[in-house]
């Protein structure tokens, strides 16, 4: 890549730029998105706690919360956070499979008392009815785990069996548990609203933010620092600059077009699952000037700055050299061998 520069009176100068190899570029690269992921996660968790703290979203996590505890299938461990009643009973040690079995059965009767107010009364009554056929339809070896009380018509545990296969009936309890109530809980009106409005933060607030945030300091504040090149910390790390048409560092203008477009290629190759990011990773690994797809809309290229600086604009050129040469102004590009 050579750019020859006239002069008014000398002549013209010639400068020759080469392009960078293309490990550099990859590795100059890989830089720049190992720090937009560190600093990705870390506004994330920021925008996060500043959500946190808005009194709309406080409220909604609260009556979330609440919900979960209220309704027997979630409980706070020692370390004082929200489980599942089933990991939690289950990873206690101190329980012996009859103990599993009786707290399990206690938070099924809270939940059922609990969800009552949630569910519409044909929809309350089915879940009943079908807890009901589950529980006598619970055969091992002939035996009925649960029978129906002679004098009061309710299903109840076979005692003599209970005690002496105490761990079927904790199976039961965790399967029903985790397969079915958990499932009307969760799709109860309210709790279904809740979880909803704390998603939306998540995917339309705390995530964009944490994103856009993340590409305008790795990709583009950088930029306004090294002007000379328009070089992000990977790529002044590699000596690697940007020039434009005329071999000249872009300018703000150009150089904000080119976030634009990056911005969106970022946002539909998250989208896309990738399948832009290799496409614009084979244009500059193949196209016939190497450049990525922002480049080549805006016709930019990378070059190695390790043997020649890049220049803002043609009297700087003029200014900053002396030796001069007789031949017209000509831009040509070169493959360095």
């Amino acid at each position: 890549m050579v750019n020859e520069v006239e002069q008014n009176t000398v002549g013209t100068l010639e400068i020759k730029y080469t392009r960078p190899k293309f490990h550099r570029r990859v590795f100059a690269n890989l830089i720049d998105f190992i720090i937009f992921a560190f600093v990705g996660l870390s506004m994330f968790l920021l925008t996060r706690y500043i959500v946190g703290l808005t009194p709309q979203y406080q409220n909604t996590m609260s009556e979330w919360v609440n919900m979960q505890l209220d309704s027997g299938l979630y409980v706070k461990n020692d370390n004082d956070k929200i489980v599942n009643v089933v990991s939690y009973i289950d990873g206690n040690s101190d329980y012996s499979n009859k103990s599993k079995a009786q707290y399990s059965e206690q938070a099924i009767n809270k939940f059922i008392t609990y969800i009552k107010d949630y569910l519409p009364e044909e929809r309350y009554q089915k879940m009943i009815d079908d807890y009901d056929k589950s529980r006598l339809d619970q055969i091992d070896d002939g035996n009925h785990l649960f029978v129906v009380d002679e004098f009061s018509g309710e299903i109840i545990k076979d005692e003599a069996y209970y005690d002496s296969h105490s761990w079927l009936y904790k199976d039961y309890y965790f399967g029903y548990i985790n397969k079915t109530f958990t499932g009307y809980l969760i799709s109860s009106n309210r709790y279904a609203t809740l979880t909803k409005q704390i998603n939306t933060y998540l995917m339309w607030v705390e995530i964009p933010i944490a994103f856009v945030s993340s590409v305008i300091l790795v990709y583009f504040v950088p930029t306004l620092f090294f002007r000379r090149g328009r070089k992000t910390l990977g790529k002044a790390l590699y000596q690697i600059g940007t020039v434009d048409s005329r071999y000249l560092s872009p300018t703000f203008w150009r150089n904000l077009a080119k976030w634009g477009i990056f911005l969106a290629e970022m946002v539909l190759g998250v989208a896309s699952l990738g399948v832009v990011f290799i496409a614009s990773f084979t244009m500059m690994a193949f196209s016939k000037n190497r450049q990525g797809f922002p480049d080549y809309m805006l016709g930019l290229q990378e070059v190695d700055t390790s043997r020649n600086k890049i220049y803002f604009n043609l009297v700087e050129i003029q200014l900053s050299n002396s030796s001069s040469y007789k031949k017209a102004t000509d831009f040509r590009l070169i493959d360095r061998p």
